[in-house]
């Protein structure tokens, strides 16, 4: 059975999905080291992995199978962005773009918010600066007096352009 054989029957007859914890249980015996019982899966490079047949799947995909019974038709975005957490409701089909608009951003020597889009620059006469990209092209929206008001405009302009922004 390859990846893309597995059905939907077969993966309920070997794995149990607690959507309330997020994690796989076996309710068959797959091999003399494992129990029924036991979580299924291990962790690598910060996601959970299930082997199932001799194949590898992320848990997070292998849950909305489970639940769904289709796979994801993109990327499986973790509303939370904590990687290991599978709560069937952290979960969500989303394409690249929306995926990456939940993603993170680090902080850098000159972004001072948090809130990604906001920016700051001591040389202008209003510090504050909101700059998002839409359809591909890094845009202005403006500079404001306080930080707070240019994170209440970036929040709104997200919401306005970005549709899977959860912000």
């Amino acid at each position: 059975m390859t990846p893309n054989e597995l059905t939907h029957m077969y993966l309920l007859k070997c794995l149990k999905y607690d959507q309330d914890i997020g994690t796989f249980t076996w309710i068959i015996k797959p091999s003399a080291r494992v129990n029924i019982g036991d979580v299924a899966g291990w962790v690598n490079n910060g996601y959970y992995y299930v082997g199932l047949n001799g194949y590898q799947f992320l848990a997070h995909r292998l849950a909305w199978f489970y639940m769904k019974g289709v796979w994801p038709e993109n990327e499986i975005d973790h509303k939370d962005n904590i990687k290991l957490n599978n709560f069937f409701s952290n979960i969500r089909d989303v394409t690249r773009s929306t995926n990456l608009q939940n993603r993170p951003i680090p902080q850098s020597r000159k972004m001072s918010s948090a809130m990604p889009g906001v920016y700051s620059k001591k040389a202008l006469k209003k510090p504050w600066y909101v700059q998002l990209y839409i359809a591909g092209k890094k845009t202005f929206f403006g500079t404001f007096s306080s930080q707070e008001e240019a994170e209440e405009k970036c929040l709104e302009l997200r919401r306005l352009y970005y549709p899977g922004n959860i912000l």
